[in-house]
């Protein structure tokens, strides 16, 4: 389109707004959506506030060369590169509507996820954000739609080469999971940005292993539980010069026998509320509940006993039973270091990482193996499926075939 083909056709979608006395330019982004943009108010020697004055027009054009907003070309259907062919450049209509600063992106990402990541995680977010921010402003890429799959897959075979001249090793599906935490800040400008590309970290990411959802979960024996509470109440008690901060404080042995006892995940147990609690049931609201979903489970003996001594020692006027941990990411800390030194001590035959989870894989493996019903446990979990919690089950076809024996009904 010719320079005076596009300021004619300005002219008819430029006009003077009455109610709010804008000159006001109505276009549409290549979202599809029409919205208004107030470009100037008339000066006091326009008479006629009809007549758009050609610099209002120029403020106009320039607003859209800016923002990447045509409202005059057509909307022209993306078409994706054959199979094997790597997509070229960006033509100049299938830009998104705002561009993206990758870097100011990036670092909005990080700041949401530092409220909910655990410190490890957090610290190996902000090194791959350095890294791969750094590579692209080295390359010239400021935006997020200039980063492609080729991109992605040069920056990988740089971080390799960087590692070589570094005399270190490290797989190529490392790298690919450590790049894969940066997924998601794509899919959200993809979902709440109108971002218009695809993701290219998860097209380069794609073939990562998945968990295999039959896979057994790692869970404790009634030896390492021994081990375990005997190492809490160790360190507990032993006497130490150096003050009483070196003790381990009781909240994590009613931690951990909470979970144990109930299956509840980290984040729900420290944020436990004595108003969740109802006789012999724990109801976790939505909000602490990862599949969005209220759910209940079961309160025994050991718990109950367990909330009435926190009742005392709080008073009648605390909300939460463990007010003293900040985050999980206390809790994890301490049983971390619970769970090296058994291993290094020989009490645990391995290392199975997670320690908070691994209780409530306990709670859950443990319960199948009482012969509580598989429907039963599931929602004693807060599991979304059955399916889920199958994955605990240690039941062999000989196990049914006794259990049907006993239980079953002759017809």
């Amino acid at each position: 389109m010719h320079c005076h083909e596009r300021r004619e056709a300005n002219v008819a979608t430029t006009f003077y707004d009455s109610t709010t006395g804008y000159y006001t330019r109505k276009i549409k982004t290549l979202t599809g959506r029409y919205r208004k943009i107030k470009l100037g108010k008339p000066g006091p020697d326009h008479a006629d506030p009809n007549v758009i004055p050609p610099d209002i027009l120029d403020m106009g054009d320039r607003w859209q060369d800016e923002h990447h907003v045509v409202s005059t070309v057509p909307k022209v259907e993306f078409l994706a590169p054959p199979s094997g062919h790597e997509a070229g450049p960006l033509p100049s209509w299938a830009a998104p509507a705002r561009r993206i600063d990758l870097l100011d992106k990036l670092e909005s990402y990080y700041r949401q996820q530092a409220k909910t990541l655990r410190p490890k995680s957090l610290e190996k977010l902000r090194l791959v954000i350095d890294r791969f921010s750094g590579w692209c402003e080295r390359n010239g890429i400021r935006h997020m739609d200039e980063v492609r799959a080729g991109v992605v897959n040069a920056y990988l075979e740089w971080e390799l080469a960087d590692y070589e001249r570094r005399g270190k090793t490290i797989a190529l599906q490392t790298l690919k999971a450590y790049l894969s935490l940066l997924g998601k800040c794509w899919s959200q400008a993809i979902r709440y940005e109108q971002y218009q590309g695809q993701n290219p970290i998860r097209a380069v990411c794609h073939d990562l292993p998945s968990s295999d959802i039959t896979s057994r979960p790692e869970s404790l024996t009634s030896e390492e539980i021994a081990a375990l509470m005997e190492a809490i109440a160790y360190r507990k008690a032993r006497p130490f010069e150096r003050g009483p901060s070196c003790r381990l404080p009781q909240w994590v042995e009613d931690i951990v026998v909470v979970m144990l006892n109930t299956g509840l995940r980290i984040n729900s147990t420290v944020h436990l509320r004595f108003d969740w609690i109802n006789v012999d049931r724990l109801t976790v609201p939505v909000e602490f509940s990862k599949s969005k979903k209220v759910y209940s489970t079961l309160v025994n003996a050991k718990v109950q006993a367990i909330l009435e001594r926190r009742r005392a020692e709080l008073g009648p006027d605390a909300e939460r039973v463990f007010p003293e941990p900040k985050g999980p990411a206390w809790v994890y800390s301490r049983l971390n270091y619970l769970a090296k030194s058994l291993v290094k001590s020989g009490k645990w035959k391995r290392d199975m990482g997670h320690y908070n989870h691994v209780l409530r894989h306990t709670f859950i493996t443990e319960q199948l193996k009482a012969g509580v019903p598989l429907v039963m446990v599931s929602k004693l979990a807060g599991h979304t499926s059955v399916a889920m919690t199958q994955r605990y089950d240690q039941s062999t076809h000989d196990d049914a075939i006794r259990w049907a024996l006993v239980k079953g009904v002759s017809l």
